[in-house]
């Protein structure tokens, strides 16, 4: 298993890398990359699931673990293995960030599920 350390390293940096420099190409002009590839969101309820872009930084990894474990090829499957460790919970935490976002009404059309944070009874900390 030591030996397999820089290769599973190798897969999670590479992937991290990968997504770094899709999210400074969306960050550089939001603006002209929303709405294009790979910077399209699922339309309705789906909004809740991560837009294309993290979709194949999570599939690259998940296609080299299973391309190395079909052609019982250790060293792929185990970068794949490695970039998995990042892109998972990656796709996890945007997840819970667009879901968050969706609940206080900050991401499109998703303002149904609107609630207000503070109570209206209970006066703030600054207020007593």
């Amino acid at each position: 298993m030591v030996e397999e350390l820089p290769l599973v390293f190798g897969g999670a940096i590479g992937t991290g890398v990968i997504d770094g420099i899709l999210e400074a190409i969306h960050a550089s002009d939001p603006e002209k990359w929303t709405g294009k590839f790979p910077y399209i969101a699922l339309p309705g309820p789906l909004r809740i699931l991560p837009p294309l872009d993290d979709w194949i930084v999570l599939g690259v990894p998940a296609i080299l673990y299973g391309i190395g474990k079909w052609r019982k090829n250790k060293k792929v499957e185990t970068v794949g293995l490695g970039g998995l460790l990042y892109a998972i919970p990656m796709f996890i935490h945007h997840i819970i960030i667009r879901g968050t976002w969706m609940a206080t009404g900050r991401l499109g059309k998703a303002q149904a599920l609107r609630m207000p944070i503070v109570s209206k009874e209970i006066p703030l900390v600054k207020e007593i």
